[in-house]
C-alpha cells in the first residue's frame, strides 16, 4: 500500500492529510484530482509530498510560493524600494545651489539699478550747455512797447551761426507765427528752447543735437526791426511756463 502525505503551511502551523493507496493505480478520482491540480491559497502553500518507496515513479509536486511574506519575495520587494529611494549623487545639492546662484544675481541687480540710475542724475548735471547766439543782448525778458517779450534777443548779422543750447531732440523746424521760422529744441528734463527769426533752417524735425551745433542762421524774418536771434525757455514741455532765459542759462554756467 502506497501512503501519500499533503502537507499545508498556515499561520498556525502545519496540518498534515494522510491517506492510503491501494497500489500505483489505486489512488481514488478525487485524489488523482487532487494530485494533478495543487490547492492554491492566498496566503498559504501547499505542497504534495509522494512516498517514492510506496509509490514508484511518482513525481513529487511542489507549488512555488505566492505569500507576500516568504523570504525571496520580502527580498525583491526591500531591493525595490531601496532603488527608488536611492538618489544620484548631488541630487541634494542642486536645489540649494540653483536658489543660491539666482539669490546672488538678485543682489547684483539690485546693487546695479541704483548705480545705474546715480550715472544718469550725475551724466545730467555735468551736460554741457553753450550760448546760443553770438551776437549782443538787444532785448530782454521783460514788458516793451506795451506787451510783454517773453525772451531775449541777440542782435547779430545776417548769416551768423546760431547753436543748440543744449543736446536735445529738435521737435519743431519751421514757418513760426511771429517769428517766421523757428527751431523748438526738448532737451533731457523736459525743457524746451526756442530759437526765432532765422535766415536758414538746417536742421529737421525729429533731428537728434549736440550742444554746440549750428543749427540755423541768423535772420529777420516775422516780426523783426532787423537781424537778430530771439531765444526763449519753456519750463518742463513745449507749451510750458515760459521763464526767464538769463538765470536758466546761468545755472548752467552760461553768460549771455
Amino acid at each position: 500500500m502506497a501512503t501519500t502525505v499533503a502537507t499545508t503551511l498556515t499561520a498556525g502551523g502545519i496540518v498534515a492529510l494522510l491517506w492510503n493507496h491501494t497500489g500505483a493505480t489505486a489512488d481514488t478520482p478525487d485524489q488523482r484530482a487532487a494530485a494533478a491540480h495543487p490547492v492554491r491559497q492566498e496566503g498559504t502553500v501547499t505542497r504534495l509530498v509522494t512516498d517514492r518507496s510506496a509509490l514508484p515513479g511518482r513525481t513529487i509536486r511542489s507549488v512555488p510560493s505566492t505569500t507576500a511574506g516568504s523570504p525571496a519575495r520580502r527580498a525583491s520587494t526591500a531591493h525595490r524600494t531601496s532603488a527608488r529611494s536611492a538618489k544620484p549623487a548631488g541630487t541634494a545639492k542642486s536645489g540649494p545651489a540653483t536658489r543660491s546662484s539666482n539669490s546672488r544675481a538678485t543682489t547684483k541687480t539690485a546693487v546695479e539699478k541704483p548705480a545705474s540710475t546715480a550715472a544718469k542724475a550725475a551724466a545730467a548735471t555735468t551736460a554741457k550747455w553753450v550760448r546760443p547766439g553770438t551776437g549782443t543782448i538787444s532785448s530782454c525778458f521783460c514788458s516793451r512797447w506795451g506787451t510783454f517779450h517773453w525772451g531775449v534777443d541777440l542782435a547779430a548779422p545776417y548769416g551768423a551761426p546760431i547753436y543748440a543750447a543744449g543736446d536735445g531732440v529738435v521737435l519743431r523746424a519751421g514757418p513760426a507765427t511771429g517769428f517766421g521760422q523757428a527751431v523748438y529744441i526738448q532737451h533731457g528734463n523736459g525743457d524746451t528752447t526756442v530759437y526765432g527769426h532765422m535766415e536758414k533752417i538746417l536742421v529737421t524735425e525729429g533731428e537728434h543735437v549736440h550742444a554746440g551745433q549750428e543749427i540755423a542762421l541768423v535772420g529777420a524774418e516775422g516780426e523783426a526791426t532787423g537781424p537778430h536771434l530771439h531765444f526763449e525757455v519753456h519750463q518742463g514741455s513745449e507749451y510750458g511756463t515760459k521763464i526767464d532765459p538769463g538765470p536758466w542759462l546761468a545755472a548752467r554756467g552760461v553768460h549771455l
